[in-house]
């Protein structure tokens, strides 16, 4: 579990920022998504290396990110903004609050709607953050109104194929080729005007699309275990040191011990004393990978999350994380050192100027 807050500069008016990312650590990648705050759990040992890229213009971000383990992700859509999600990976087991997700819907969030995903191994995905203001703009141009974006104040879906939206496929299939290379070429920085352009006008269109649509053809999202699953994981990550048992979480649920299994296997696919191991186990990687986290001894950090046979805890760790402990607290040291693989963190963020071959236009 990590709570992740970018420390990226903000763009630059008239040029475009990119920042890539090759890591093991889907909270180090998570951390360049443009304006988000986002809190990431693993809850499946890695396929590979996560990758992706973010593009920062003048007035909105594109994340791109590749994650090769199962990540549970909680945030909120920024203030004043408006965010899309794109699967273009289209890998089954894509769930939101506790719903299934088909690989060509759409979801959608607004002035701070609450994010709770649930993402397969091997999620290939694309996110557009912008100001609100420019989606409503372009939504008035279109004839449609612009108060359509209060709609989404709460997450909604909607299905974007590509028979019938074929521009905005079009651009997200582009932008996901572009932000997973870590060495694109160089363009004019005219054509960054152009792709931001297009970014609104593929937003705006989504939005219209979804908003004009009949109330069965889109989906706001609530699930009537969630208030369970939601009471149940605040008392976890609260006491997450503490001796708990199951009763334990069922009354700070308020539902019995068959709601709880029924509510936490709906969210994620497991009972609620394997995700809390999964919390405890992300919980002691948070600590291992903090700058000063290695003045502590290994033990120290597991006993604070709550495990108290080492060998049991180390085989479970690299059992869900693909590395030891010990090769955890390693990284962190030659990141923080500078000593590490450049490959294997953040590229530094670097003033950048798009290709202009099918970007510049839609």
């Amino acid at each position: 579990m990590h709570s992740s807050n970018p420390s990226a500069p903000n763009a630059l008016v008239g040029n475009g920022i990119l920042n890539f990312a090759r890591t093991p650590d889907v909270e180090r990648l998570l951390a360049n998504v443009y304006k988000w705050q986002i809190e990431s759990t693993v809850l499946s040992r890695p396929e590979g290396i996560n990758q992706g890229g973010t593009l920062r213009l003048a007035a909105l971000g594109v994340s791109s990110n590749y994650l090769t383990s199962a990540v549970r992700t909680r945030g909120a859509v920024p203030r004043g903004h408006i965010s899309l999600g794109f699967d273009n990976g289209y890998r089954p087991g894509r769930r939101f609050a506790g719903h299934d997700l088909q690989g060509e819907d759409v979801v959608v969030g607004y002035d701070g709607a609450e994010l709770d995903y649930l993402t397969p191994a091997g999620f290939r995905g694309l996110t557009f953050t912008l100001p609100g203001h420019l989606v409503a703009q372009a939504l008035e141009l279109r004839g449609a109104p612009p108060e359509a974006l209060h709609g989404f104040s709460s997450i909604v879906s909607g299905r974007m194929d590509r028979a019938g939206f074929p521009a905005v496929r079009g651009l997200v299939d582009q932008m996901v080729d572009f932000l997973q290379s870590p060495h694109p070429g160089g363009g004019p920085q005219a054509a960054l005007s152009f792709l931001q352009a297009a970014i609104v006008d593929a937003s705006a269109e989504v939005v219209a699309a979804i908003a004009s649509r009949a109330s069965e053809d889109r989906r706001a999202f609530w699930h009537h275990r969630r208030p369970v699953v939601r009471a149940a994981e605040e008392f976890m990550r609260a006491n997450i040191g503490e001796p708990i048992m199951l009763h334990q979480i069922c009354q700070a649920a308020r539902a019995s011990e068959r709601t709880v299994e029924y509510a936490f296997r709906g969210f994620y696919g497991m009972g609620a004393k394997k995700y809390l191991k999964l919390l405890r186990l992300n919980r002691v990687r948070d600590e291992l990978l903090r700058a000063g986290s290695y003045g502590a001894a290994i033990q120290d950090v597991a006993w604070r999350a709550g495990f108290w046979h080492m060998g049991r805890f180390s085989s479970d760790y690299r059992r869900l994380f693909g590395e030891r402990p010990t090769d955890t607290r390693a990284r962190s040291r030659d990141r923080w050192h500078g000593t590490g693989d450049p490959d294997s963190g953040l590229a530094s963020p670097r003033g950048f100027e798009p290709r202009t071959s099918g970007l510049g236009n839609r």
